[in-house]
């Protein structure tokens, strides 16, 4: 009987050491988290904002025969009144653009060959491509990005490769049939805007096709149309759905599938 209180005495004993242990630790704890704060800290995650840019032609894409851009640009204080200079299609001239293979002995970049520029490649760069931030090219080889990695391509450049960097764009491409409600036929083109050369508010939009030529193994081609606007600029600040839309007229002495008739790009 003695055993038996003594062996309760001890589990008593024992158990409320424990709990006196338990609570002096929690009660330590709390003074701790009220000297100093111990709620947990959430750090927010910036949105990615994405814009889409859908690009309107009479008929159905060909990438076969045709190359399709969409180019973009920052705007700054300094983008002037055009914001965008694309090469014009009339006539239809040689379209070499930055980073993509190009015909070195095409009889339009030998013209703009000078004692500095050997390729004759400056030319474009000077007049054109020093408007351009960034462009996306869609063809038979899929959807690809150039990033100048800057506020535009240096004007100063006088050789194409050194923008010929593969960049996971994190875009899609995306040819629809028939468009009843607009009468057309629709390339989208989506992307996550801070893939881009900088984390830009706004962007000036515009877009462009070029014809290319068998005997052209590179794949760069002849200007066929163009479409811009230089007052529609596309907020990617921080506000989502937001619209602006092109509407360009048939230009029925080229093909349906390189004639832009319309350009609307959002946000999301």
């Amino acid at each position: 009987m003695n055993r038996l209180k003594n062996v309760c005495n001890k589990f008593n004993f024992d158990g409320l050491e424990k709990i006196a242990i338990t609570l002096t630790t929690s009660l330590f704890i709390s003074l701790i988290c009220i000297g100093t704060g111990c709620a947990r800290t959430v750090t927010e995650k910036t949105p990615i904002i994405y814009a889409s840019v859908t690009i309107s032609f009479r008929s159905p894409i060909d990438t076969l025969k045709y190359n399709y851009y969409l180019m973009l640009r920052h705007t700054t204080a300094t983008s002037g009144t055009n914001p965008i200079l694309l090469i014009p299609p009339i006539p239809s001239e040689y379209s070499p653009t930055p980073g993509f293979p190009f015909n070195d002995d095409n009889e339009f970049i030998n013209s703009h060959k000078t004692v500095d520029d050997e390729l004759g490649l400056n030319f474009y760069y000077t007049s054109y491509f020093d408007t351009w931030s960034d462009y996306f090219i869609y063809n038979d080889n899929g959807l690809t990005l150039y990033k100048s990695n800057a506020l535009v391509f240096d004007s100063t450049t006088t050789q194409n490769a050194i923008y010929d960097i593969s960049y996971d764009s994190g875009a899609t491409a995306a040819v629809s049939s028939f468009d009843p409600e607009n009468e057309s036929y629709n390339l989208t083109i989506t992307f996550p805007t801070d893939r881009l050369s900088n984390a830009a508010s706004r962007l000036f939009f515009a877009a462009a096709t070029s014809l290319k030529i068998e005997t052209d193994t590179s794949g760069t081609g002849y200007s066929q149309d163009i479409l811009k606007d230089n007052s529609a600029i596309l907020d990617i600040s921080s506000a989502y759905n937001v619209t602006n839309q092109i509407i360009g007229n048939p230009y029925v002495q080229i093909s349906g599938s390189a004639d832009i008739i319309g350009l609307e790009a959002s946000t999301f």
